[in-house]
């Protein structure tokens, strides 16, 4: 994990994040070491570069890189792309 000048408050970044409050579990979890996916066949745990607002997050088989928009107290809000390794 790398995190150069953020312009977003990491405080609420660092939390765990679900797409479906009624689901059955959560997505994913920003930590301060570590991206990790809750529901993933291998190993959850990948790391992630944040730089300014723009995110980057090595996942096993593809990078997804993208723009944080905002975050809050219960809200997330990502732009972004997935790259083929």
């Amino acid at each position: 994990m790398i995190i150069n000048n953020p312009i977003i408050d990491t405080t609420y970044l660092s939390k765990i994040w679900t797409l479906d409050p009624n689901g059955p579990q959560a997505d994913f979890w920003f930590k301060r070491t570590e991206y990790y996916v809750v529901d993933y066949y291998a190993n959850g745990a990948m790391p992630y570069k944040l730089d300014r607002d723009s995110l980057t997050i090595a996942h096993t088989d593809f990078i997804r890189k993208g723009r944080i928009i905002s975050v809050g107290k219960d809200t997330l809000k990502f732009s972004g792309v997935n790259v083929k390794t």
